[in-house]
């Protein structure tokens, strides 16, 4: 451990349990610059980390399966994932979370067609992705039901968490187009 690395604390009671080298600090981007090839992080902590990158990162970012620097935004969330030594980003993740209307599932392949907010369809694997009900409690491939809402989280190309969002459906009882 040198002046300037980066640690990660394992902290109990007080008592400084664990310490390790960090492998991948986590944030909101504030500043892509893709010509001089430097990004700066933002953490949770509120600490501003630069970053030169003096060689392309590989990007990932959820349903695109090529993508660069330029596709990384400011206020994107993202984990940098750095060299063993700390000196290098070898690769850059956004965290997104996507929602999706659900149009088709089969279940013996646990797949299903779902459509985003630009109306461009997906075919998802939800096989062995850990699918929660809105409430928080656990789900299952069965529970995805067509024509309602999944959110799915991605870690870049991955998804780690779907949760099913839960309609609130009713009927029109009366209009009073006066009031609007």
């Amino acid at each position: 451990f040198t002046v300037g690395k980066y640690v990660d604390l394992i902290v109990s009671n007080n008592t400084v349990k664990q310490i390790q080298l960090s492998s991948q600090l986590d944030g909101v981007l504030t500043q892509v610059n893709a010509v001089n090839n430097d990004i700066t992080l933002k953490t949770d902590s509120g600490q501003s980390i630069p970053f030169k990158l003096n060689f392309s990162p590989t990007v990932e970012i959820a349903n695109k399966s090529t993508s660069t620097m330029a596709d990384l935004k400011v206020g994107d969330k993202v984990s940098v994932f750095l060299s063993f030594d700390q000196t290098i980003v070898t690769k850059i993740v956004t965290n997104k979370t996507e929602m999706y209307k659900t149009l088709l599932t089969t279940a013996n392949t646990k797949q299903a067609t779902l459509m985003d907010a630009a109306n461009t369809n997906y075919n998802i694997s939800l096989d062995g992705i850990p699918i929660f009900k809105a409430d928080g409690s656990a789900a299952t491939f069965a529970d995805v039901a067509v024509d309602d809402y999944v959110k799915l989280i991605y870690k870049g190309l991955v998804i780690t968490k779907a949760e099913l969002v839960t309609p609130v459906r009713g009927k029109v009882t009366a209009v009073n187009a006066a009031s609007s």
